[in-house]
C-alpha cells in the first residue's frame, strides 16, 4: 500500500469579517463582508482614544492590524493629548518612538501649543533648508540617480506639507 505524506502548510489567513457580527467571513447572516482592516480603521475613528489593544479585542482583530490601519490614518485621528485608553480603562501617556522625528527640547515653552509651535518651525526649517545642506554635504546632489521610491516619498512629503500648511490657513 502507498504512503500518503501529509505536507504541513499555513493556514490561511482570513481577511474578511462580517460587519454586522464580526465573525470572519462565513457566518451566512446576509450581512456584508468588510475587510479586517477596514474594520480597525472605522473603530479608530470611532474611538481614536483607546489603545490599539482595546480596540483590536474590541472588534476582533490582531493588535497589528489595529496598528497599521492607525498608522495609515494617523493625521485624521490623532488624539489631543498623546494619551491612550487601555483594555484595563486606564489612561497613559504614548511612549516617544526611536523614529519619531529627533526634537531639541524647548526650554522657553509654555505647554502643548509652545511645543508644537516649536516642532512646525523646526521641522520646516529642516525642509526649506534640505536642498541647501545637500549641496554643502554632498556637492551635486542633483546629478545624483534618484530611485523612483525617493521620488514618490518627496512627493508625499510635499503634499502633507501642503495639507499642514491648508489646515494652518483654516484657522
Amino acid at each position: 500500500m502507498a504512503e500518503i505524506h501529509h505536507l504541513k502548510t499555513k493556514p490561511i489567513a482570513i481577511n474578511w469579517m462580517c460587519s454586522a457580527c464580526g465573525v470572519d467571513a462565513g457566518c451566512n447572516c446576509g450581512a456584508p463582508l468588510m475587510s479586517k482592516s477596514q474594520r480597525a480603521t472605522e473603530a479608530i475613528a470611532a474611538s481614536p482614544q483607546k489603545s490599539n489593544r482595546a480596540i483590536a479585542e474590541e472588534v476582533g482583530v490582531s493588535e497589528g492590524t489595529v496598528r497599521t490601519a492607525r498608522r495609515s490614518t494617523a493625521k485624521d485621528y490623532a488624539v489631543e493629548d498623546d494619551t491612550r485608553i487601555g483594555i484595563d480603562g486606564k489612561r497613559r501617556r504614548m511612549p516617544v518612538r526611536e523614529n519619531d522625528p529627533v526634537q531639541e527640547d524647548c526650554d522657553d515653552c509654555s505647554g502643548p501649543a509652545d511645543e508644537w509651535q516649536h516642532s512646525l518651525s523646526n521641522m520646516a526649517g529642516d525642509a526649506i533648508s534640505a536642498a541647501a545642506f545637500w549641496s554643502r554635504r554632498f556637492g551635486n546632489w542633483k546629478s545624483f540617480e534618484t530611485p523612483s521610491e525617493l521620488v514618490t516619498l518627496a512627493k508625499q512629503a510635499a503634499r502633507a506639507w501642503n495639507e499642514i500648511a491648508s489646515e494652518l490657513e483654516r484657522r
